[in-house]
């Protein structure tokens, strides 16, 4: 289905064609799936749309974009996004070329991946860019994980920076969420409300028993359980000073550089906070080993 004037959109099975691609002259292929797309022939399709095909008709690597991608609401799509949108970008410049994302079915990923191209290029609101590739195939559904995504690209700018405490912050929570949240509710907005809150009311934690070493700062925690006054605060990723006590292991116990006290304990499998809730991985520091400290 075409959505933009060389731009296209379909499952595997027309991905795999070689009659199908030929027939609409597509030059460049984007996958997004869980397995790049292999030259086996879509026989059925050819057979039965395509009988007087007689090939081949091949697509070369260098034309070719993967992007690594399960269909679940868990899967990070923004990591491989700024990498295939310039692919497709740069692709849809060179004359006589017409392009095509897929994945398995071609109404979630492949969707997402275009809806994001649309934001990009057109500087679109989620919601219009949504509502233009559904009106042109009324059967694209990306999944609520990716959605929530496509939010904060929108609100990063549409760019993916993954340095970004909110983009942590929203991949931790799609991962703790094992439900599509009810209607109206957005955890990108939440994400966001609570990030806001961190910047206005910035905290730094310092060892309790030397008072001189700052151990985090607030933006790094994650914020369901400082909110909740857990025995633990678990961070978004590592600080530095952890790194050296971490020292390849997949566990233990981290202690305070300065006074050498311990403050806490790290496990990349998971733990199981106070309040209940399983966090992987665990980088977890006691509060009871640390004061908090407004910054100005």
């Amino acid at each position: 289905m075409e959505i933009l004037p060389n731009l296209y959109i379909s499952d595997r099975d027309f991905a795999a064609c070689p009659a199908c691609l030929s027939e609409h002259a597509i030059t460049h292929v984007v996958t997004v799936d869980f397995v790049p797309l292999t030259d086996s022939k879509s026989m059925l399709c050819q057979l039965s749309r395509h009988p007087s095909f007689s090939g081949p008709y091949e697509i070369p690597t260098k034309k070719r974009h993967f992007v690594p991608c399960l269909d679940t609401h868990s899967a990070n799509i923004l990591a491989e996004l700024t990498d295939c949108l310039d692919f497709i970008d740069a692709a849809r410049k060179e004359d006589g070329s017409k392009v095509l994302v897929h994945c398995l079915v071609g109404s979630s990923r492949s969707a997402a991946v275009t809806i994001a191209y649309l934001m990009r290029t057109h500087t679109w609101q989620l919601q219009q860019a949504h509502e233009f590739v559904k009106s042109k195939k009324p059967d694209v559904c990306p999944n609520w994980g990716f959605v929530e995504q496509l939010k904060l690209f929108e609100h990063l700018d549409y760019q993916v920076k993954e340095n970004s405490i909110m983009y942590k912050a929203l991949l931790h929570e799609l991962k703790e969420t094992l439900t599509d949240p009810e209607d109206g509710e957005s955890i990108t907005d939440e994400v966001i409300r609570k990030h806001k809150r961190k910047l206005d009311e910035k905290k730094i934690y310092k060892c309790r028993l030397c008072r001189k070493f700052i151990l985090f700062e607030s933006e790094n925690a994650v914020s369901s359980h400082i909110d909740q006054q857990c025995t633990s605060s678990f961070l978004l990723e590592p600080e530095e000073w952890m790194y050296g006590q971490m020292a390849g292991d997949t566990q233990g116990k981290f202690s305070c550089p300065k006074c050498k006290a311990k403050v806490g304990s790290f496990n990349w499998s998971g733990d199981k906070c106070s309040c209940g809730e399983w966090m992987t991985p665990a980088l977890q520091i006691n509060l009871s080993k640390v004061d908090a400290f407004l910054v100005e």
